[in-house]
């Protein structure tokens, strides 16, 4: 449609032969130049992973971008061997979104990247040797996260006539095995007592 009215104003325009002709090369570069920028970008869809990677590239403040990148990198990998890779564009969306009011945050962005440091936890204790003060970081790492999880979950919640508890005992659970994962279950213990009132009273 764009383009019958800019033809029509062209035709409209260009009454004689010389710009007739000059305004047909100006459409047909514009022309090939859109199709060549259409053929690049339909490379950017053929999945998940290089879709989110273009839309990174495109939009690097994105916070959004960066945590649905690290999901399709995760997924993209079975083995998970790119832990660091997926955790490096969690830890981005998490900065970006860090400064923001509890009210106004995302749960999910705070959850996901504190299971992934769980799941690089696990990795550091089944290396052989093991590093116990990595270990100990990560755990503490994905401690805080899950902490701010719970946090706006439970705001998020609150905020909604009978709002869905369920959110919140997903990031308790998570809490749960990072607490344990720092040998401390009397503190697990309470992290579960906080996802049973979840469960039974959401």
């Amino acid at each position: 449609g764009i383009l019958a009215v800019v033809a029509i104003g062209i035709a409209a325009v260009a009454r004689d032969g010389a710009r007739r002709q000059a305004a047909t090369v100006f459409v047909a570069v514009v022309t090939m130049a859109y199709g060549a920028r259409t053929v690049a970008r339909n490379r950017d869809w053929t999945d998940d992973l290089t879709l989110w990677r273009s839309t990174v590239a495109a939009a690097p403040a994105s916070a959004k971008a960066h945590r649905a990148l690290a999901e399709a990198l995760y997924e993209a990998d079975p083995t998970h061997r790119n832990l660091d890779e997926v955790i490096a564009s969690a830890d981005r969306a998490v900065a970006l979104l860090e400064p923001l009011e509890d009210e106004r945050n995302t749960f999910q962005a705070f959850r996901q990247a504190g299971a992934y440091y769980l799941d690089k936890a696990t990795q550091v204790e089944q290396a052989t040797p093991a590093n116990p003060a990595e270990r100990r970081r990560l755990y503490s790492r994905a401690l805080h996260l899950l902490d701010r999880a719970v946090v706006i979950a439970r705001l998020g919640a609150s905020q909604l006539p009978g709002g869905s508890m369920e959110p919140e005992a997903d990031a308790q659970r998570l809490r749960a095995a990072a607490i344990l994962g720092l040998e401390n279950p009397s503190l697990a213990l309470v992290a579960d007592e906080h996802l049973l009132d979840a469960i039974v009273f959401g």
